[in-house]
């Protein structure tokens, strides 16, 4: 039950259709990989900000906090969406939301946590 006393129940993506399936896998793949590479571009940000003697204390900083929150809202907005397993990182199978923590997993993941 949520705090307001309903009864809150698990999100199933699940597919029967092969070719359906496939084609899931092949729009995960490119949403994780779109996904990878944009963190790697901000961690990239992150490095050459730190290292900037150019900037002053509170311009670094100033420009850290903004990278850092970028960085950490790609992170939820990545989550909130079932492209991959939380756990095991599959992206093959069906994926389970958890009502509780609304992370996403694989049916085998899901009965195991």
């Amino acid at each position: 039950m949520n705090s307001q006393g309903h009864i809150v129940k698990k999100k199933i993506r699940s597919l029967k259709s092969l070719k359906l399936r496939k084609i899931r896998y092949e729009l995960r793949t490119l949403f994780f990989l779109v996904y990878k590479r944009r963190k790697r571009e901000l961690n990239i940000k992150l490095g050459e900000v730190r290292v900037d003697s150019s900037l002053s204390f509170d311009g670094r900083t100033e420009r850290l906090k903004k990278l850092i929150k970028e960085r950490e809202n790609l992170d939820i907005s990545f989550r909130q969406y079932s492209i991959n397993c939380s756990l095991c990182g599959n992206r093959m199978e069906d994926l389970i939301q958890d009502p509780c923590s609304l992370f996403w997993f694989c049916r085998d993941c899901y009965d195991w946590r």
